[in-house]
């Protein structure tokens, strides 16, 4: 039951924000599973994604993903009722996270790479908790990690997370992975 409310809260497989394609894959290694993926319109031109990996196994860390899909949702309602929002400004976001893991005191702490991609800007503008391996972004020049080093939240009250911009081609590839696929990889 644990494991259908959890898959139940995952974006669609497959989904077309303006020119871009966004797709997923969640294999969790038992019934529940501490990462977790989600995509969603920001507005006409912006979409929000992230990857997070909740620190453990299992039944504890999948609640968590749950705390977080509510806590990134009521963000982005906030922002759809023009009422202050972190939602388009990822740094902002992973410290507000960083806050209530820490204020409601779950014991447990999040990797999460936040990400705002801007189709009219060609940009896409990213903040890291402590989420590895890095994103590989693909394009005419190459394969490339997007680094940013950082902590993980939930650990500490005085971590600091930056922003950074990216300007995307017209056609590019990027893909996140959890530190799962370190796991399967021969």
């Amino acid at each position: 039951a644990g494991r259908r409310v959890q898959f139940k809260m995952l974006p669609p497989a497959s989904w077309r924000f303006g020119q871009c394609q966004f797709s997923h894959l969640l294999l969790p290694s038992e019934f529940m599973s501490g990462d977790f993926v989600d995509y969603f319109a920001i507005d006409d031109h912006r979409a929000g994604f992230y990857m997070a990996d909740v620190s453990g196994h299992g039944v504890a860390s999948a609640f968590v993903t749950v705390f977080l899909k509510r806590f990134v949702a009521t963000s982005l309602d906030a922002h759809r009722q023009q009422q202050s929002s972190a939602i388009d400004d990822p740094s902002r976001l992973l410290a507000q996270l960083n806050h209530e893991l820490l204020r409601d005191k779950m014991g447990k702490h999040v990797a999460i790479f936040y990400a705002v991609l801007d189709e009219a800007a060609h940009t896409l503008t990213y903040a890291n908790a402590g989420a590895t391996p890095y994103p590989l972004l693909a394009d005419q020049q190459g394969t490339r990690y997007v680094e940013a080093r950082s902590t993980p939240a939930g650990l500490f009250v005085t971590t600091q997370y930056s922003n950074y911009t990216l300007p995307l081609p017209e056609q590019f590839r990027l893909l996140l992975c959890s530190d799962g696929v370190l796991e399967v990889l021969p």
